[in-house]
């Protein structure tokens, strides 16, 4: 080795992971969740309270079972007898607002888009949805490069070790400079509307250039090859269709010798 064989992928210069900057908001949801869970759990446990009111049975004697969570008192007034359960103030508005507040500054302060937001339902077009979701495809197309810058360092620590023979032997210690690196991006596209900006910029430019501007495409030399077979045999055949039949026969056994 002419160097330590040693490479750190790292996203960033803090060498922080992506969910760091968000961890403390996380951990407050998961405690506001847990502590809604538990009031759940508080109002099912509930003691209900009879204040005012005659239980003895015929005999003089009240059935009530303790541990039923039940507080009784006759003494007070018959008058404003009431039955109610013990609970305190309902907070469930403000858990509700506090948990919303925090899903959105989790997705905002890590800048991944909430797909499951109202602003991504409807009918909205490609190119909207893109400008949605451009702060990901930013923070992405920075994880590529720092991925990429140690990708090309591990594989120069690979490569310069050819001369030594002891990793790579038949390769130049130089290739990785003809490396390249391609990440693909499953990101929803309007078809429609880049096959529309081909075919009017086909006009200013070369075929070539205009295909390469519609997703999917990835050689467009390669699909304008095969669009000029497809016209060939297209020519072809309306030319064996238009010949008389004596004619036909004969171009039939040219192209089965021509297979043999």
């Amino acid at each position: 080795w002419h160097e330590v064989p040693a490479v750190e992928f790292y996203s960033n210069e803090e060498r922080q992971g992506i969910f760091d900057g968000v961890k403390t908001l996380i951990e407050a949801l998961d405690k506001a969740l847990s502590k809604k869970a538990d009031q759940v759990d508080y109002f099912d446990n509930a003691y209900l309270l009879a204040l005012g009111l005659n239980l003895e049975d015929e005999n003089g004697r009240i059935h009530i079972d303790r541990n039923q969570r039940f507080i009784y008192s006759p003494d007070a007034d018959a008058t404003n007898a009431k039955v109610e359960f013990i609970g305190k103030p309902d907070a469930d508005g403000m858990q509700e607002n506090l948990i919303n507040r925090l899903i959105d500054l989790i997705y905002y302060t890590s800048m991944i888009p909430n797909l499951q937001d109202s602003a991504f339902s409807g009918n909205s077009s490609g190119v909207a949805l893109q400008f949605k979701l451009l702060p990901m495809q930013n923070m992405a197309a920075f994880q590529e490069r720092k991925f990429i810058k140690s990708l090309r360092r591990m594989f120069k620590v690979l490569f310069e070790s050819a001369d030594g023979g002891q990793i790579v032997r038949s390769i130049n210690k130089n290739s990785w400079l003809d490396l390249r690196f391609t990440y693909t991006r499953n990101m929803p596209q309007n078809m429609a509307d880049a096959v529309s900006t081909a075919v009017q910029a086909s006009s200013l430019l070369s075929q070539q250039t205009a295909l390469a501007m519609i997703p999917g495409i990835d050689d467009p030399q390669a699909e304008l090859e095969r669009k000029e077979d497809e016209q060939s045999n297209s020519m072809k055949k309306a030319m064996n269709q238009a010949l008389p039949d004596y004619l036909k026969a004969g171009v039939d056994n040219d192209e089965e010798n021509s297979e043999e």
